[in-house]
């Protein structure tokens, strides 16, 4: 196996992702309410939003496996897991395929074509959003983003209701 039975959080990290300060409030409140340690995970594109998040947490609970893992790693990895935070990307489906609760921060651009689960499936990630009524615009936003900024439909989603479910997710009572 390429990972120990590691219960731990994985974050996975996208480019459509949130906004990095609110990715940098998630992990504090994880490391400040849990004995979690936080693997943050994703592709070679995403090493400068690891850095940023490391450079911004003094804690050794926070490991950073951006750009380091290959699918195989990736799958055991999520597997082995607690918890998986990540957006509309391929980590969000593989912790479903293999069990493992996950939050899914969700934007617009292909609303309810991969995400939200349907209620029928017994094992589905939670979905976190804010329906907006441009919602289906197939990531062609009609809104500015400006470079390096979260789509404003993933920019919508708060810290607060993130947390709410990772909190649940965690069993974790303050």
């Amino acid at each position: 196996r390429y990972f120990e039975k590691i219960l731990d959080t994985i974050i996975w990290l996208n480019k459509l992702e949130i906004q990095r300060s609110n990715f940098l409030e998630i992990i504090k409140l994880i490391l400040l309410h849990s004995d979690e340690q936080v693997i943050l995970g994703g592709g070679v594109t995403e090493k400068p939003l690891a850095e940023y998040l490391i450079n911004n947490l003094s804690s050794s609970r926070v490991i950073d496996k951006t750009g380091a893992t290959s699918l195989p790693e990736l799958v055991e990895l999520i597997s082995s897991s607690k918890l998986v935070i990540t957006n509309d990307t391929n980590s969000v489906h593989v912790a479903a395929a293999c069990g493992i609760p996950c939050v899914c921060i969700l934007g617009g651009g292909h609303f309810k074509r991969f995400l939200p689960y349907p209620d029928s499936f017994r094992t589905k990630p939670v979905s976190v959003f804010k329906e907006l009524p441009c919602y289906n615009c197939y990531w062609v936003c009609h809104l500015e983003v400006k470079g390096g900024e979260a789509f404003y439909c993933i920019a919508q989603v708060s810290v607060e209701q993130v947390w709410a479910e990772v909190s649940v997710q965690l069993n974790i009572v303050y």
